[in-house]
């Protein structure tokens, strides 16, 4: 018999912690006459949902859910059930290396990838590089980057303010980290107006929303 299938994004009820972000899809399948299918399959049917890791660092962008801990969740009798026999496609039928999360279903309903959230970094231990900055020692010093995206225990955390300051106390750039940045921010080394930054000690002051703040010393060397 023909039928088709409509898959889009969903509101979450009750959404257990570690849902990847705008990740839930509810599935649904209609005959030729357009009159919504319902019942369980014959068989197993194989569902794939894509998630973003676009740097490949085995987080998902924007959160901080490790993406091997993923697996499918499905509404059930109102409330999220988890799917034991479903994960992130590690070489599943060649599968391997694709930014998605597999489970078998045996019904239409919506289901959402689940994984474990991971501690996003505190400031203290931000990662600030290079430094001291040497734009002219021909090590391809470009810019100075605040925070890691490889390294969890590193990042920013998903809100951040820089300020940097001269050893004076003057002003001289303020950066906003969002959870686009994914835990990572850069500095061209330039001023609020644009100018680039001359030879000396700066001051950074990284702080949160939570009340967190980590202070710094920057050097750069022209």
């Amino acid at each position: 018999k023909d039928f088709y299938v409509l898959i889009s994004a969903t509101s979450t009820t009750n959404t257990p912690t570690g849902s990847a972000v705008n990740s839930a899809r509810e599935i649904r399948a209609y005959d030729m006459a357009h009159t919504q299918l319902t019942g369980t399959f014959t068989n197993l049917a194989y569902l794939e949902i894509p998630y973003p890791d676009a740097d490949g660092n085995g987080i998902v962008d924007g959160t901080y859910i490790s993406a091997d801990s993923l697996k499918v969740w499905v509404w059930e009798n109102n409330e999220w059930k988890i799917i034991a026999e479903s994960g992130k496609a590690n070489g599943r039928d060649g599968r391997d290396g694709r930014n998605v999360v597999w489970c078998n279903i045996k019904h239409l309903t919506s289901f959402m990838p689940i994984g474990i959230l991971i501690a996003p970094a505190t400031l203290g231990n931000v990662l600030i590089y290079p430094n001291p900055y040497k734009p002219n020692s021909g090590l391809g010093h470009e810019y100075i980057t605040f925070g890691s995206k490889k390294d969890v225990s590193r990042k920013l955390t998903a809100y951040a303010t820089i300020k940097i300051y001269t050893i004076s106390g003057d002003m001289v750039k303020t950066l906003e980290a969002t959870p686009a940045d994914n835990g990572q921010k850069i500095w061209y080394v330039d001023n609020d107006a644009g100018n680039k930054v001359a030879s000396g000690v700066y001051i950074c002051l990284i702080t949160n929303p939570q009340g967190e703040k980590c202070i710094g010393k920057l050097a750069i060397i022209r």
